[in-house]
């Protein structure tokens, strides 16, 4: 996927503000250049305030875009000063950005590539994105997202990738619900099966190994792609 040069300094206004769980919350916000250009992996620099507290912009992952109405959307944890600000904000309220910054995923452009996606935490927001993107780009039978967390009410998105008609497997931590482990333990786990040259990134027998995404605050799985930053105070949706 080419790195997007196109970006804008713009006053984006609020058009929807949804709590989605306990402490976190969806931002849609116009801004049409934002909503075409984006790409899955990238980011926005939100200023919420002309104000000295908090002094610096804060990053957020693209979640999902709709580029027909012009708007794209931000989910985040409210955990400091900046997100708490933009929680109390309104339908009709004004924020600053600038992006779309970052480096993309790659999805590449071969319809037969195979893809696992690795939503650990809240790199989940970016996954969402991404995911939407290679199934409309080539469909869904070829994709598989690998959702972590530390408990069962702690998972997020699922509902939304089996949307997409993805498929979905879970792991939690503590074992409540799918696979008791790190997600990247599922992610190993599902590796082994497919055979050592998925870990080396060699094919064998005419068939491809998988190419591997992963958005996740945790340090990346080997031979994965994972966005820039590695994971930002946007929280994904439950």
């Amino acid at each position: 996927m080419d790195v997007v040069t196109k970006r804008v300094i713009a006053s984006c206004e609020i058009i929807e503000q949804t709590q989605v769980a306990p402490h976190v919350f969806r931002s849609v916000l116009v801004e049409p250049t934002v909503a075409r250009e984006a790409r899955p992996g990238q980011f926005v620099n939100v200023r919420v305030c002309d104000c000295y507290d908090p002094l610096l912009r804060r990053p957020f992952s693209v979640h999902a875009v709709n580029p027909e109405r012009g708007t794209f959307s931000l989910l985040y944890d409210v955990v400091g000063r900046g997100t708490t600000l933009l929680m109390a904000m309104h339908q009709g309220d004004r924020v600053s950005i600038v992006g779309p910054l970052g480096r993309p995923f790659d999805a590449g452009n071969d319809p037969e590539a195979r893809h696992i996606l690795v939503a650990g935490g809240c790199g989940a927001a970016p996954i969402h994105f991404l995911s939407d993107w290679i199934c409309r780009q080539h469909g869904c039978e070829k994709v598989t997202v690998l959702v972590g967390a530390k408990t069962g009410e702690g998972i997020l998105c699922e509902r939304e990738f089996v949307a997409h008609g993805v498929s979905v497997e879970v792991a939690t931590e503590d074992g409540s619900f799918g696979f008791r482990g790190l997600v990247t333990d599922l992610l190993e786990a599902r590796l082994s099966e497919v055979g050592p040259e998925a870990r080396g990134g060699q094919s064998s027998g005419g068939r491809r190994p998988p190419d591997i995404m992963q958005g996740s605050p945790s340090p990346p799985a080997p031979n994965t792609q994972h966005p820039t930053p590695a994971c930002t105070p946007a929280a994904p949706c439950r």
